[in-house]
């Protein structure tokens, strides 16, 4: 485990491509943040470490496809440049290139709950404890529902570039499955007159939700109550997780599989 940990880190870690992705991720966290905490501050919401930790962690949620499509390309890359076959040529199986692979995404998902996790505690440092509360970690045990959602994306990644191995195409498909399979659900909820929980199941549905923001959760409560339409209720944090366990699982299985029976 430890060869295969030093051969990916090698690799990426010389890559011009990893640095602009892992760089794009911090930055567009970190101004996403201000964003949200300016917009609190403006609409004179009352910041507490307890909403603090879900506000900024779901705000941070909607960079993970960042570090998705940097390790796409870093497994697309590699069948356009034989660089698997070379492996195997050198004595690496596949079950080594597909347990190298998850041992890397696992490595940035840890890199981007820490920072994260570190960036929240800044803002809890120039914000003032004092005003958010006196327990600074009231709310952070979100932060594993955080590494859940990142290694969804993540795996979700790795499966659409095993299948379709070409850096470009793995790219589109990956950007515009979001919007297709938000789409999907509409048409669904359309057609079953929106009494139907089915959209809610979809993968990139689970793993949005995974960390929900609670001042907006209360406002899409308050709106379905005076909403004359039926509307589904949401599914709960355990199901989310389970379901989101259960995708991460099916992703990397289908991963294996394809790495296994498709020639490299």
């Amino acid at each position: 485990m430890k060869k295969l940990l030093r051969l990916e880190y090698i690799k990426y870690t010389r890559s011009t491509i990893f640095y602009i992705f892992v760089g794009l991720f911090m930055v567009l966290v970190v101004l996403s943040e201000i964003s949200s905490l300016y917009l609190s501050n403006k609409f004179g919401i009352k910041l507490t470490f307890a909403s603090l930790w879900p506000s900024l962690i779901n705000t941070a949620g909607s960079m993970n496809i960042f570090i998705g499509i940097l390790i796409m390309v870093s497994i697309t890359s590699e069948y356009q440049n034989r660089t698997m076959r070379q492996h195997i040529v050198d004595g690496l199986d596949k079950k080594d290139v597909f347990i190298a692979k998850h041992l890397y995404a696992v490595c940035l998902a840890m890199f981007a709950v820490v920072f994260v996790a570190l960036s929240v505690i800044a803002v809890g440092f120039y914000v003032g404890f004092s005003t958010l509360g006196s327990n600074p970690f009231d709310g952070s045990q979100l932060i594993g529902r955080y590494f859940v959602q990142v290694l969804g994306y993540i795996s979700m990644a790795i499966f659409f570039a095993f299948l379709i191995r070409s850096t470009a195409v793995g790219i589109i498909v990956y950007l515009f499955y979001m919007p297709l399979e938000s789409l999907l659900g509409v048409l669904i909820s359309y057609l079953s007159h929106n009494d139907t929980l089915i959209p809610q199941y979809f993968p990139k549905a689970i793993l949005s939700n995974m960390v929900t923001n609670p001042d907006m959760a209360k406002l899409v409560s308050a709106a379905k109550s005076a909403s004359p339409v039926k509307i589904p209720v949401a599914l709960s944090e355990q199901t989310t997780l389970i379901v989101g366990c259960i995708y991460i699982i099916a992703f990397t299985a289908g991963s294996y599989l394809l790495l296994k029976k498709r020639d490299l």
